[in-house]
């Protein structure tokens, strides 16, 4: 184990909303890391394009559709970086598929 139960708990506390460049919301939580969550029903389509899939999950991404994410309450987390990186990407779509089929393979073995 690299963090203490405290420093992990204290790694996901107290996200703040802001606006990422002036139109993305985000979510970052005190230890620097992004926090996905469900959207409201006013929520813009940026919004919805970056958590929609995304929820409950914590990390980063990067330019060209690299991921660092994790997923406490599935205790599951994984990196994604595409051997081609796309620019136009802006979403981390491809990465966002990988998560939907990590999440789809938690739930058979849940059954």
């Amino acid at each position: 184990r690299y963090l203490g139960a405290q420093a992990w708990k204290d790694l996901h506390a107290d996200p703040v909303k802001e606006m990422m460049g002036g139109i993305m919301p985000t979510e970052f939580t005190q230890g620097g890391v992004a926090r996905f969550s469900a959207c409201t029903r006013d929520a813009t389509r940026f919004e919805r394009d970056f958590n929609v899939g995304r929820e409950g999950f914590y990390g980063w991404m990067g330019l060209g559709g690299s991921i660092f994410q994790w997923h406490p309450q599935r205790q599951i987390g994984f990196a994604f970086v595409p051997t081609s990186l796309h620019v136009l990407d802006l979403f981390n779509e491809r990465g966002k598929q990988y998560q939907a089929a990590a999440l789809r393979c938690i739930e058979r073995l849940e059954g």
